[in-house]
């Protein structure tokens, strides 16, 4: 006998399911149930599997009516029987119930699924596999671009200026709520790719590399809110399967205070939900100067909440430099965070020259040793 409804996928495995997809042995239809944390509605999404377009809407699934509702209307859209449609989507809600039910899952070490390993880092001691990491800074200091070099390490599985920890080169995706201008970004992809060329290219040796790296990436200039865009953008990220996904900027993309513990929780559940399926999720944010509103529980980089669910926080800020033939600043990264391994490391030193008259682009690095002979002593 042909079973009626199968779990094909749950996001998360176990608890309250933030995404869920069906199917079924006895008709051609695959649903997919998409939350979006902190609203009770979901997406529900059906596919037939031709060409013909996905069925759409949102519904609140407690309340049987609107399961009834759905069920009937999907039916006729795709024209399958209505009884059998009826079965399917309740069996689908107790299939769902029952995930929901089972909020933990108790593990020993002797499990055969317990594999103990650290957690990978993408790139040098950076972007923690699976994971969010943030990197925060004044405006201006050049967090964006700090963003695309990573993209192009890992787009050309680089060594320098810092080495991709991957077996190959991985497709990125950038999401731009900061300034939606796929002009100005390609421009700074190019100037960021020729600055790698000419200052690396001797390692590198085939520029194609650099090239391959900006094509592996796809850019999705966002105009709406993080809450009302997410489940579309999963759609896109799901069809592109990217390994990271850059962030320009929480402020923007975030609908409210990044100060507001609430927002905060929902708004990183959705991001979290992108790490359940795979993607490393860079987040790019402007440190946080102050709340005028009493008692905020507010830090340098957001609300606590915003900083709790960070796995790994990078700092960037400018450093004045001494005694050094060609710069006056460098740029600091610092990481003051980091869930998965130490806060000990080294900060990593470099500043990016764009193209000019009398210079072309140009990316210099330093390391720490040589960085602590250069560096103006700050004043307490």
């Amino acid at each position: 006998m042909k079973t009626l409804a199968y779990i094909q996928r749950a996001v998360p495995e176990i608890g309250i399911p933030i995404e869920i997809e069906f199917g079924s042995e006895q008709h051609p239809l695959r649903m997919i149930w998409r939350k979006d944390p902190g609203k009770p509605a979901h997406e529900i999404i059906v596919y037939n599997g031709t060409e013909q377009l996905p069925f759409r809407d949102r519904a609140i699934l407690d309340y049987e009516q609107n399961r009834l509702k759905l069920a009937s209307t999907i039916a006729k859209r795709f024209g399958q029987d209505h009884r059998t449609i009826h079965h399917w989507f309740s069996a689908c809600y107790e299939g769902y119930r029952q995930l929901e039910q089972k909020p933990f899952r108790v593990y020993t070490a002797t499990d055969q699924s317990v594999t103990p390993k650290p957690v990978r880092f993408l790139i040098g001691n950076w972007c923690p596999e699976n994971s969010v990491t943030m990197i925060s800074a004044d405006g201006g200091v050049g967090k964006s671009a700090l963003a695309i070099l990573w993209s192009l390490v890992l787009g050309g599985q680089l060594t320098v200026p810092w080495s991709s920890t991957l077996s190959e080169p991985v497709s990125w995706v950038y999401l731009d709520w900061e300034n939606q201008n796929e002009n100005n970004f390609y421009y700074r992809t190019q100037v960021i790719a020729d600055a790698l060329w000419n200052s690396y290219g001797h390692i590198l040796l085939d520029r194609a590399i650099l090239e391959e790296a900006v094509l592996r990436g796809y850019y999705i200039p966002v105009y709406a809110p993080l809450g009302s865009s997410y489940t579309r953008l999963t759609d896109n990220l799901q069809a592109l399967n990217p390994k990271l996904v850059i962030i320009d900027s929480a402020s923007m993309a975030i609908y409210g205070s990044l100060n507001d513990e609430t927002v905060a929780r929902e708004h990183m559940q959705m991001v979290h939900a992108w790490t359940l399926m795979g993607m490393t999720v860079v987040i790019i944010s402007h440190i946080a100067k102050e709340d005028v509103r009493a008692r905020a529980k507010i830090g340098p980089y957001g609300s606590r909440m915003f900083f709790n669910l960070a796995r790994q926080i990078v700092q960037l800020q400018p450093r004045q430099i001494q005694k050094h033939s060609r710069l006056d600043r460098i740029i600091e990264a610092t990481i003051v965070k980091n869930n998965y391994g130490s806060i000990d490391t080294e900060p990593v030193y470099y500043y990016l020259f764009y193209p000019s008259r009398n210079c072309k682009a140009e990316l210099v690095t330093m390391d720490a040793t040589t960085a602590a002979n250069h560096l103006v002593r700050e004043e307490n």
